[in-house]
């Protein structure tokens, strides 16, 4: 048996679970400010999409959105005279943080051109009172949004995304507010840019959902038009739908449908007991495996307790008029995997090698280890054999941004997953035995692990210091 080296005990630190960095996604400084947000419905990502989805030649598209994470303030102040010199005594900033280190918003007097902007307002006569018009932007928080021609003109919408973006793409929006008229008839915020992210930016902007409603009456407070009157024409307070974020039962399962090609989510927790699975769901999970072994790998998660989901849901009491509505009453649109849960990963405690009573031990080229669950129904225990040489392939596909995947070509190490009857002991040494010509006990799942990909892909965490080298 060979010993942790310190570089060994370096691989199994702890991912990084720390939403995105929001603030500079779209541009290096930005004066308003920045969300990540989830579309609910197709959107068009340049003129020849707007066109595709303007079908009655309306002359606008209306798309929508739940906030799944909110940046830091941006630096607008008013207030404003196009081409003068702003005073700083006199002037406020647009955002700023509330009492709970939310991002509120504020309106402006009108000025006296469409370029000027008055003083702060924070007050406006709604309905016959006095009404305070400033807003904490909340994940959660849905909104509609009409799009037009002059959005891709005025490159509201990046060049480079595609033509139409699907729903459930999640994207960074740059978002302002309107002038106090405008707040006053429900329309304060205003959305000014849309930028898709990439996918090694996926993960960690999914982190941001963790701050979303979990249930439904924290849902409807988010979204509630007489608490938000300023921004209540564009909160999507019509809609039959809710936007929850929700920990997937250890007892979960996924399994194709008994009369589709669709995968459903059962016993997803005490109140979903089936749920459509969403293929934009499976986007961030192996990024370059089949549909299948995504499917099979988050079983394999479930059991761990590592998964996470974002679900659209109906009320209990909704009806659906026509048939195109789905057939349970929740939809799985996300899905995040811790991978903390699933692998066990925790330095301390890996190199004592003991964890409770979980086991972990080098091998001759290898690292074993189980966390002593055990697949449902079965006696069968979990184990993972992590295979310490890299397994070298050259090929003239893109760097891989993933920590775990499948069937992408690059530099990898291999992780293989069994799950058996034998006890600890035994499995390590039918594994030692195999190096030496015997027979290695079978894999359930071959899977890639990337070291370098765990925190260091995009705004995942922090990059780890650069060593320094002898001369």
């Amino acid at each position: 048996m060979s010993k942790m080296t310190p570089e060994m005990a370096q691989m199994f630190d702890p991912c990084s679970v720390a939403p995105a960095v929001l603030g500079s996604n779209i541009a290096p400084t930005n004066p308003d400010v920045e969300i990540v947000a989830m579309l609910l419905k197709d959107t068009p990502g340049n003129q020849q999409g707007f066109n595709a989805l303007d079908k009655g030649n309306r002359g606008w598209v209306l798309t929508s959105y739940v906030v799944l994470g909110v940046g830091p303030p941006g630096f607008s102040s008013v207030p404003y005279t196009n081409g003068k010199k702003k005073d700083p005594a006199e002037s406020k900033k647009l955002y700023d943080y509330d009492e709970s280190g939310g991002t509120r918003f504020y309106s402006y007097e009108v000025g006296r051109t469409n370029k000027d902007r008055g003083v702060r307002a924070s007050v406006a006569e709604i309905d016959g009172e006095n009404v305070d018009v400033s807003v904490t932007l909340k994940p959660g928080m849905c909104f509609n949004e009409f799009l037009r021609p002059d959005n891709y003109s005025d490159k509201v919408i990046a060049e480079d995304d595609p033509a139409v973006l699907p729903a459930f793409t999640l994207v960074y929006m740059q978002m302002g507010v309107a002038n106090i008229e405008q707040a006053a008839k429900g329309r304060m915020l205003k959305l000014k840019k849309i930028k898709t992210i990439t996918q090694a930016e996926l993960q960690s902007c999914l982190f941001c959902s963790y701050n979303m409603p979990s249930t439904e009456d924290d849902f409807r407070a988010r979204n509630n038009t007489n608490t938000y009157k300023s921004i209540r024409e564009c909160l999507d307070s019509r809609s039959n739908t809710m936007m929850l974020n929700r920990k997937v039962a250890a007892g979960a399962y996924i399994v194709q449908d008994t009369d589709s090609d669709d995968y459903v989510l059962v016993d997803m927790d005490g109140e979903f007991d089936m749920a459509h699975l969403d293929s934009q769901a499976l986007k961030n999970v192996l990024p370059s495996a089949s549909l299948q072994e995504k499917v099979k790998f988050l079983n394999i998660c479930i059991v761990s307790g590592g998964v996470t989901a974002i679900v659209r849901s109906r009320a209990p009491d909704s009806v659906v008029l026509n048939g195109d509505g789905d057939k349970y009453r929740a939809r799985v649109v996300a899905l995040t995997v811790n991978y903390n849960n699933v692998l066990g990963l925790n330095k301390e405690e890996l190199v004592s090698g003991v964890k409770g009573e979980c086991w972990m031990k080098v091998g001759t080229n290898f690292v074993l280890w189980t966390k002593n669950e055990t697949w449902p129904a079965s006696s069968k225990k979990i184990y993972y054999k992590l295979e310490l040489p890299d397994k070298s392939i050259e090929s003239d596909e893109p760097e891989s941004t993933s920590f775990m995947d499948k069937g992408h070509l690059s530099t990898h190490k291999v992780l293989k997953i069994t799950m058996l009857d034998d006890k600890f002991p035994e499995v390590f040494s039918a594994y030692e035995a195999a190096n030496d010509g015997g027979t290695e006990p079978p894999s359930v799942m071959t899977l890639e692990v990337r070291f370098a990909n765990k925190n260091a892909a995009s705004v995942l965490g922090k990059r780890p210091r650069p060593a320094l080298e002898f001369e």
